[in-house]
């Protein structure tokens, strides 16, 4: 178990190598280009003053040589001697095996344990109780009590507790050039109706103020230059049986304990899915932060012919802020209802004030599904906005919208002056508005293809607001040819008795930044 290594570039010596037992192998091995003599040497005091030939020498010329020297006491001292060289490097290595110092056999003649001078492999069936100090390799069976000092490789290990005798107990897949796994699986149940059993990660208690010990699944980090980091899932238990549902997962904060006293109440644990920040690059492309999908499964096809069935439906996918606490007794108020917020993320800040532009801020996208095609097709979801259920809803549905943009005679918008909805011109005269460019309209909202959230088919509404008072007309003009008007263009003043004169139109996006507005209003 031990070796000495190196080379000779000269006529010399190598280090020592300690041997304790009678009869140890030592492996000898000369490799390399050179032309020399070396043999194997044993010292003659404990001193090592004076030295013995006992191998050897090997007056070789680019040869290779892997020769064996059994020793014959203990307490032996070797070492290598280049006794002559001429030229080239001369590779050489002397190393021990493990020797098998003691064997023992059960009645039957089987070897149930051996000791080597790296340590003990044994069989070990039953209760083993006291210190094992080196690595224990195999099965054991039974408990293991006492201090481990060194690895444990077991094939397989049936015990009731796995204890850490210090602050932190490691269980480690192994090193190999195919990293080894780890996996915890629960067992096998023996009875038809019994289930498998479980399997729990679950904190350690603490102290009495103390907080509870964190349970944490981690992927392990990507290679050292481009390796992609390891995934970490959660993946409930597949159903087996034609009638048999499939596991759920479900992550949930952790519970509380009532309060019997004024003491306030204790808020359950949050449920938290964030996905870090992209990295950072000095003069290339930063990296994109990681995307969270919730997503539900596919409802399931009815394979064969059946009028009594339908095929499964797709799962539903619910976001549902959870309700106010009641309140027992008292004048206060019971707990409000927690409110769901869908908030899209702000566009980066160009931070050096440089040439460089701001980044576009995330798009809010609500998408209804389209019915299914068939001999009838199926119905398209509904987009529906519903205000609380209260006979008399006391607080409407609320838009935020920027001041709406005005002006005083004949106009050419803007693209954020189309897109904000709302437009009033008092004309001293008849006038006309004028569109942007269809190309400017589809550049401001931004197509799919272009990150942006437009599809041939989204729409927006404009109001116009004609405030002249004397028969002044306000004319809706294309300000290209992708934009093309269906109804009246004309924006009449209103009559006083009536209000000011109005015009709505709904743009709708047909393709190729060809936009087609129809009146409305």
């Amino acid at each position: 178990m031990a070796s000495v290594s190196g080379t000779f570039a000269a006529a010399g010596v190598s280090a020592s190598l300690q041997l304790q037992a009678i009869g140890e192998d030592v492996t000898v091995a000369l490799s390399g280009t050179y032309i020399a003599a070396v043999q194997l040497e044993r010292a003659l005091t404990p001193a090592e003053t004076a030295w013995e030939i006992v191998f050897g020498p090997w007056v070789t010329e680019d040869a290779t040589v892997s020769e064996v020297y059994q020793t014959r006491r203990q307490n032996e001292t070797l070492r290598l001697r280049a006794t002559s060289y001429t030229s080239g490097t001369v590779t050489y290595s002397a190393s021990d095996g493990d020797k098998i110092i003691h064997e023992r056999s059960d009645a039957f003649g089987n070897v149930i344990q051996t000791t080597r001078q790296a340590g003990v492999t044994a069989t070990l069936v039953g209760n083993i109780t006291g210190d094992v100090t080196g690595d224990v390799t195999g099965n054991v069976t039974g408990n293991l009590t006492g201090d481990v000092t060194g690895d444990i490789n077991a094939v397989t290990a049936d015990a009731e507790v796995i204890e850490a005798g210090d602050a932190s107990l490691g269980i480690n897949g192994l090193d190999a050039a195919q990293g080894g796994a780890i996996v915890a699986t629960g067992g096998t149940s023996s009875t038809a109706a019994n289930a498998g059993g479980a399997v729990s990660a679950i904190g350690g208690a603490p102290g009495a103020t103390g907080v509870g010990g964190a349970v944490d699944i981690t992927g392990g980090p990507g290679g050292a230059t481009s390796g992609l980091g390891g995934a970490a899932s959660v993946v409930a238990g597949a159903g087996v049986a034609e009638n048999a549902d499939g596991g759920v997962a479900a992550l949930t904060g952790g519970g509380v304990i009532a309060s019997t006293s004024a003491t306030a109440g204790a808020d359950s644990g949050a449920v938290s899915i964030t996905t870090p920040a992209g990295a950072l690059s000095a003069t290339g492309v930063a990296g994109n932060s990681g995307t969270i999908t919730i997503q539900s499964g596919v409802g399931g096809q009815l394979d064969g012919d059946s009028d009594a069935n339908a095929s499964g439906s797709g799962g539903n996918v619910s976001l549902i802020g959870g309700a106010g606490g009641p309140h027992d007794a008292g004048t206060t108020a019971a707990g409000g209802g927690a409110d769901v917020i869908l908030t899209t993320g702000d566009g980066g800040a160009d931070v050096e004030a440089g040439d460089g532009t701001g980044g576009i801020a995330g798009d809010m996208i609500l998408t209804v599904g389209v019915g299914g095609t068939g001999n009838t097709a199926g119905k398209d979801g509904v987009l529906v906005l519903r205000p609380g259920l209260a006979a008399v809803p006391t607080i409407p549905m609320l838009t935020n919208i920027k001041v709406p943009p005005t002006a005083s005679g004949a106009d050419t918008l803007t693209t954020a002056e189309l897109l904000s909805g709302i437009y009033s011109n008092t004309p001293g005269a008849d006038v006309a508005v004028t569109t942007p460019t269809g190309v400017l309209i589809t550049d401001a909202i931004g197509l799919v293809a272009d990150g942006g959230p437009l599809v041939v088919g989204d729409s927006f509404d404009f109001t116009m607001h004609n405030l002249g008072t004397t028969g002044q007309v306000i004319t809706f003009t294309a300000g290209d040819a992708n934009v093309t008007f269906v109804g009246f263009t004309a924006c009449d003043p209103g009559v006083a008795a009536e209000g000011s004169g109005v015009s709505t139109w709904r743009f709708r996006y047909t393709s190729a930044d060809a936009w087609v507005a129809y009146r409305i209003a």
